[in-house]
């Protein structure tokens, strides 16, 4: 995942967004069996725990290793839903609608293996269960600008990955 991270093609589409220095703040991959898996219920990115000053630039990157439909738990986003930072209560009241089928704007985002979808760190996001045969895999990381600032206590920092350019003196 470093290779591809620092691949041209990647480093010069995240360094559109989020400036000439940038690092990874952290990466998971995403494992959804065929017919188990949990929801991933509505969320910002931003809201969950990373620390990082309101006015950084932060972008998620969910890279698709299978093929992702709503059938086995693509992303679905809430369009403009990026414009304001929400509580976990309203991540609540967005999950309650979800699950009662009120949320027309809902957006899905199928994906073929390899395709790229890039995440605003404040749009609502969810995925479904995997409900087909097929299992999903997908990998995700967090890009952050170097010229973030961390908010909490040094002793909570991740080590950090920088992709490309350099880390700043009080910065993240």
């Amino acid at each position: 995942f470093q290779d591809y991270l620092t691949s041209d093609p990647v480093r010069n589409t995240l360094a559109c967004l989020l400036g000439p220095d940038f690092l990874v703040y952290s990466d998971i991959v995403f494992m959804k069996p065929a017919f188990v898996g949990s929801r991933q219920p509505y969320h910002q990115d931003r809201v969950l725990g990373y620390h990082i000053d309101d006015g950084a630039a932060m972008v998620g990157l969910w890279l698709a290793l299978d093929p992702a439909d709503e059938e086995n738990g693509c992303l679905r986003f809430l369009p403009g839903s990026h414009k304001k930072r929400l509580t976990r209560d309203d991540f609540a009241q967005m999950e309650e609608r979800a699950r009662s089928g009120e949320l027309v704007e809902e957006v899905l985002a199928p994906a073929d293996p390899g395709d790229v979808i890039l995440i605003n760190s404040l749009v609502l996001h969810a995925s479904e269960p995997n409900q087909s045969d097929r299992t999903r895999w997908a990998y995700s990381a967090f890009c952050v600008s170097c010229d973030a600032v961390f908010t909490a206590e040094d002793d909570k920092k991740p080590p950090f990955f920088v992709i490309q350019g350099a880390r700043k003196p009080g910065r993240i």
